[in-house]
């Protein structure tokens, strides 16, 4: 499986996160990320924001309508193209290619300019302490990061299981990572908070695109894996629709900066 910090793997999955954004996820009015922002006062009308590893702009044009500066970085230029053009018409959106992890002098420049808000969904940009060092010392206010716990996907299931792989190593089935960052961020003194939120939805999928998605996914599964794999999709394909149930949990870690144990 190609790695997924790479350049290369979210360029080539930019046209997918893309259809899907505009399929079903632009609107984030109950998204319970942006309840807890609003409640914290972690969006003011002349605060700045950070959206690490913001892919095609998804939160950056909720955030941009309620904030003075909304920035953006990812890794892939190919999101941020789809990005630019999602979000063209907000004027205080502003668009940076780089690496979070491993930052040029250009990254540097930017996160040392600090922000009252930085945030990470689903990023794998932000895994370890270092990455959450660096989220703590570019924030003057508030960090957030919002991720899956738990997914269970029947389909999703059913092609782990052809493969050989185990669907708890997906990367929406990321409690282990949760607990850890919550551990790292206690362990350095602060008061991290998050809550756990749960629903159930029912998508209707395009086939051709999910099979595109698994075949990039599995690219190290060999000729006979992505076999399987197809068989399983065309099987449960009708009218060029795969059905699929899917129960979530989510998880929201938020912390507040200028806040810290003095004894530890």
């Amino acid at each position: 499986m190609m790695e997924k910090d790479t350049k290369a793997y979210w360029d080539e999955s930019a046209e997918d996160f893309q259809r899907r954004v505009a399929g079903h996820g632009w609107n984030l009015e109950k998204d319970p990320a942006l309840a807890i922002l609003k409640r914290i006062g972690a969006l003011q009308p002349e605060g700045r924001v950070l959206d690490v590893g913001c892919g095609v702009g998804r939160h950056l044009g909720t955030f941009a309508p309620q904030v003075g500066e909304a920035v953006g970085v990812d890794i892939s230029s190919r999101m941020l193209e789809f990005a630019a053009e999602n979000l063209k018409q907000c004027d205080n959106v502003v668009l940076r290619a780089g690496d979070f992890k491993n930052p040029d002098a250009a990254m540097e420049a930017l996160l040392s300019s600090r922000f009252d808000l930085v945030f990470a969904s689903m990023s794998p940009a932000v895994e370890d302490l270092e990455s959450l060092h660096r989220m703590c010392t570019c924030s003057r206010g508030w960090c957030m990061i919002d991720r899956f716990l738990e997914e269970r996907d029947d389909v999703k299931a059913e092609v782990f299981g052809a493969v050989g792989w185990d669907v708890r190593d997906d990367p929406h089935n990321g409690a282990g990572r949760m607990k850890l960052l919550w551990d790292l961020l206690w362990e350095e003194g602060y008061c991290p908070q998050m809550e756990v939120h749960a629903r159930e939805e029912t998508f209707e999928l395009d086939a051709e695109a999910l099979l595109e998605r698994y075949e990039r996914f599995f690219q190290d599964c060999g000729d006979e894996g992505r076999a399987r794999v197809r068989e399983i999709l065309r099987g449960r394909s009708e009218n060029g629709l795969i059905r699929s149930d899917v129960r979530i949990l989510k998880g929201i870690l938020y912390w507040d900066v200028r806040v810290k144990r003095h004894y530890r």
